[in-house]
């Protein structure tokens, strides 16, 4: 068995394929947009102003983005 960790990271931008994702300290991670409805999705309430929080699961030494929540204003 392998050690699963996530957290949810707010999304400041999405460019070239991939989330720009802000992290606690403030640093910036960026991962590949989810493929299929999901990415899709994410992107299209990006692009229309939602304020959205990202849930990212780690293992094996890989970060996927694996749902999203618009946070209510």
């Amino acid at each position: 068995m392998f050690p699963l960790l996530g957290g949810k990271l707010q999304l400041i931008d999405v460019n070239d394929g991939f989330l720009s994702l802000m992290l606690l300290s403030g640093e910036i991670k960026d991962l590949k947009i989810p493929d299929g409805d999901l990415g899709r999705e994410m992107v299209k309430k990006f692009h229309e102003g939602e304020e959205i929080m990202v849930s990212v699961l780690k293992a094996v030494g890989e970060e996927h983005a694996v749902d999203f929540k618009i946070i209510t204003k």
